[in-house]
């Protein structure tokens, strides 16, 4: 099988997009709460 190597990478990347997306997402929620507590007060 020549491209079993390739589908694992291509696997690993996916799951490092996905996991830098998720920590991009969580920030930008974090961030937007803590404006929206800000105005709040």
């Amino acid at each position: 099988m020549p491209n079993r190597p390739f589908v694992v990478k291509a696997l690993v990347a996916l799951n490092t997009v996905g996991f830098g997306w998720s920590i991009a997402l969580l920030l930008s929620k974090l961030t937007y709460l803590d404006k929206f507590i800000v105005v709040c007060r």
